[in-house]
């Protein structure tokens, strides 16, 4: 019995160092599931609340225009409302709101309402998807504040049945000052030093700082109050605010509340006003282009060699938007965002692609255009779209795809040859995709006239995977796309190499002249070594800048690694550490066999200590590569910066709000340092250990 017990107990303490280990890792790994899954988030996604933990899936996207039916998945309960009075009130707010989305008289909502088709086809699922997504947004929006009143609302409330006339002011307000007759000057009331210790609760404060300003207004005199300042002689905020907290006390309990009940939280239809006051028609306008997906294009330009735009007119007399279907699909006039626009309707489940074409005359010889542009509209399919140009007996084509990875307005740019600089960076091309184009020199044109023109654009469907892989990549893509990653990557691995190298040349040199040989004077100044450890970086980062800035190594890697030439104190100290751990059995055999310091130090020695080694190593890697400081100290070129400072320098630019960009930039700068330590991960144990060599 005894022994089982003891099983059992043995048994329970296993469960709970697991499940404490367990628990540990899951909270250590929760802030990095976290960046990972922000890293594959689009804008709208890390913005939404509540916040989703993983990124949701794309559409399957076979027929458009479409609904986006999933995007909310509940309406949230306003606080100050129980769920059952908020469920009991909740479809009149709905046909209400729908009453006031068709009164705002949206155009793109009148153009799908017009159409009896496509409204008969998804209109029940248009009206339940902008009721929730608006409802959702307007609740999350101003969920702090639905429920209770502001002071100034209370005021107002309880000064409608009671009005605050210049009487009342005057009963608290007229033992601010004594006039004395003999004196002929003003005598202070205020016990202004008692008043600075008064101490009030915030919600005190916000009702006591209310009813004072409200008493301001009642005066009708703005200069009233500086006056009051001038004549106390009060001029600084710490004598002044504690004075009108104080008054304002006073006016609020002796005059606007007293003896009255003031109701502090909302009734039901004043939350249902307020939530029906926050509809306004830009949030109409936004809830509708993000839930009503459609692919459409607008007008077509093209640019020259010198950046003058040209726009092209068709043979339909369209104002440059007569497009037409080869494959028999559906084109209709549309406006989205007050911008006139082709409606491209398409059902992928009848055939595989999709094309259109649109003739016209060009106002330019084709040989002078350098770029055309058109302007994209996208449904969030993440198809592709394939353009053709054919003129003068010649077929231009493509060289990739234009990716529709937006729902909102895309700008599609097909340029004869691409700057390099664009292809490495192209800081402001953000929204945009340019594509380039070339001559296809085994296809001829039926289009020989020169001032005429053919452009053909092919929609091919993208399986569901390839799209999934396009959403979940594309902050990746754009990361190394849109910023000088490339660059900033190569600086860290080259001051890497240098760093870990100058240190493995260096450090278990001098941990085996502490260790393994001895001289006079070697415990002093392994003691000096040891206290250097001690010394922060940062005492000696100023002196160091001064004395590579006189050597002419100011912006230049050299202060970033030949500090390591001369060893780093903890490395020098594990490394000698270990070195003591050795046998002498070894050396001594080679030293009888003629072998001297050097050849006992590179042949038997040093093979040893790989494990303290591979601790250097990712150590030095980790130091190095995660470094923000002195590159910021040394350098100033930006072709220089590494990764860590790169990032901080593209943070405080352009993309500082694109936090699915910086987090896709700090999962690939985190990657090494993971990949190392688990390559490393068996030496870098045994080093910590101090194993020593076996046998």
């Amino acid at each position: 019995m005894d022994r089982k017990r003891i099983n059992y107990r043995k048994v329970l303490q296993k469960f709970f160092v697991y499940f404490s280990l367990t628990v540990g890792a899951i909270i250590f790994l929760i802030p990095f599931f976290w960046l990972l899954t922000t890293s594959m988030k689009s804008g709208e996604e890390y913005r939404a609340y509540p916040p989703r933990w993983l990124p949701p899936l794309p559409y399957s996207v076979k027929t458009s225009p479409l609904v986006a039916t999933d995007e909310f998945e509940s309406i949230p309960t306003p606080p100050g409302l129980s769920t059952d009075t908020w469920n009991t009130i909740l479809p009149a707010l709905k046909d209400s709101l729908w009453a006031r989305i068709c009164s705002l008289k949206n155009p793109t909502l009148l153009k799908i309402q017009n159409d009896p088709v496509k409204y008969e086809r998804f209109g029940d699922d248009l009206k339940t998807a902008l009721i929730t997504g608006i409802l959702t947004r307007i609740i999350n929006e101003i969920r702090d504040r639905i429920s209770e009143k502001s002071p100034h609302e209370i005021i107002h409330e309880l000064l409608l049945s009671d009005t605050l006339n210049l009487a009342k002011l005057i009963l608290v307000w007229g033992s601010f000052l004594t006039y004395n007759q003999q004196n002929n000057n003003w005598i202070e009331k205020v016990p202004l030093d008692s008043i600075r210790n008064l101490k009030f609760t915030p919600k005190e404060e916000e009702f006591y700082l209310a009813a004072w300003s409200t008493g301001v207004e009642q005066l009708h005199d703005y200069r009233w109050e500086e006056n009051l300042k001038r004549i106390l002689d009060i001029q600084k905020p710490g004598r002044w605010n504690p004075f009108i907290r104080y008054y304002g006390k006073r006016l609020w309990t002796n005059v606007i509340a007293k003896g009255k009940h003031y109701q502090t939280t909302r009734t039901s239809p004043e939350i249902v006003q307020q939530i029906l006051q926050g509809l306004h028609p830009e949030r109409l306008d936004k809830n509708l282009v993000s839930l009503y997906r459609n692919l459409a294009i607008s007008k077509m330009t093209v640019q020259t060699h010198e950046g003058k735009d040209w726009a092209l007119p068709d043979t339909l007399g369209l104002e440059g938007l007569g497009w037409q279907s080869v494959t028999g699909d559906t084109l209709s006039r549309f406006n989205i965002d007050a911008k006139n626009c082709v409606e491209m309707v398409y059902d992928f489940s009848k055939q595989q692609n999709i094309e259109y074409q649109f003739f016209t005359i060009l106002p330019i010889p084709f040989d002078s255009v350098e770029r055309v542009i058109l302007p994209v509209h996208g449904d969030l399919s993440f198809h592709e779209g394939w353009l053709t140009i054919e003129t003068n007996g010649q077929v231009f084509q493509a060289q990739k795809s234009f990716e529709i990875i937006s729902h909102a307005w895309m700008g599609a740019i097909w340029q004869r040859q691409i700057q390099q600089e664009l292809k490495k960076g192209g800081l402001t091309l953000y929204g945009q995709q340019i594509i380039e184009f070339s001559a296809d020199k085994s296809a001829k044109s039926s289009i020989t006239a020169e001032n005429l023109a053919l452009f053909r654009l092919n929609i091919k469907q993208v399986p569901f995977l390839t799209a999934t892989w396009r959403k979940f990549s594309r902050n990746y893509f754009d990361t190394i796309r849109f910023v000088q990653f490339v660059q900033f990557f190569l600086n860290s691995v080259i001051l890497t190499i240098l760093n870990i190298g100058a240190q493995l040349l260096v450090c278990p040199l001098i941990a085996y002249g502490f260790s393994r040989i001895k001289w006079p004077g070697r415990d002093f100044l392994f003691g000096v070594v040891l206290a250097t450890m001690m010394l922060p970086p940062q005492v000696t980062m100023i002196p160091q800048f001064l004395i590579f800035r006189h050597l002419g190594m100011y912006d230049t890697f050299y202060p970033l690694w030949l500090p390591s030439l001369f060893g780093t104190g903890f490395y020098i100290f594990l490394l000698r550490q270990f070195f003591m751990t050795l046998p002498y059995d070894y050396e001594e055999a080679a030293k009888l066999d003629g072998c001297g310091f050097i050849r006992r130090y590179f042949n038997i020695s040093l093979p040893l200590i790989r494990p303290a080694l591979a601790a250097v190593v990712i150590f030095q890697f980790m130091a190095t590569w995660n470094d923000f400081l002195r590159p910021l100290i040394f350098l100033n070129s930006q072709n220089k910066t590494p990764l860590p400072l790169g990032l901080f320098i593209v943070k405080i630019g352009w993309w500082n709000q694109e936090y699915g960009l910086l987090m896709a930039a700090s999962v690939i700068m985190l990657l090494p340092v993971i990949l190392i330590f688990f390559l490393a991960q068996k030496h870098f144990i045994e080093s910590i250990s101090l194993t020593g060599a076996k046998g």
